[in-house]
């Protein structure tokens, strides 16, 4: 809150370069109000209106780049630390209290993943086996009917399984 007071309150008083002797804008504001003054009367003061808007609009839009140039981005910066930062703090304690609990609950995941994946590979390790030593029973019975036949050949060899 008290970085948005601060803020308007740049804008709201007008600068002092604004009321120099020398000044387009000091004439410039002299002028629209000698003219508002010289009847008896609001209209004037009306007819007026849209003169002095625009003596304090080009006071206003200094003041704006002024302040992105050089001050927005500290006051930015300091608004975040001084208010982010807490809340920022609290969410970092949250997070490290449930580490341990999801570090846990991740060896857990882990843990079932790696024994699914081994259940797995075994299966597909005895439907190998299977497929193996049916090959090499086909294997056998080739390399005999080559024999008998008397067929000068040398045998087919059989696949080693390895435990």
């Amino acid at each position: 809150m008290s970085e948005a007071r601060t803020e308007c309150d740049r804008y709201v008083r007008e600068r002092a370069e604004f009321f120099d002797e020398e000044t387009a804008s000091i004439w410039q504001l002299r002028q629209t109000l000698q003219q508002a003054c010289t009847g008896y009367d609001y209209h004037n003061m009306v007819e007026a209106e849209a003169a002095i808007r625009q003596v304090l609009k080009i006071d206003f839009e200094q003041k704006v780049q002024e302040t992105v140039l050089r001050t927005f981005r500290q006051t930015i910066n300091q608004t975040l630390n001084t208010h982010l930062q807490l809340g920022a703090n609290r969410q970092v304690d949250l997070i490290l209290q449930q580490y341990e609990q999801a570090r846990i609950h991740l060896s857990t995941i882990l843990e079932k993943e790696a024994t699914e994946k081994i259940r797995q590979h075994q299966r597909i390790q005895a439907q190998l086996k299977e497929k193996i030593s049916a090959y090499n029973k086909a294997i056998a019975g080739l390399n005999q009917c080559i024999e008998i036949m008397n067929i000068e050949r040398s045998p087919f060899n059989a696949i080693a399984l390895v435990e």
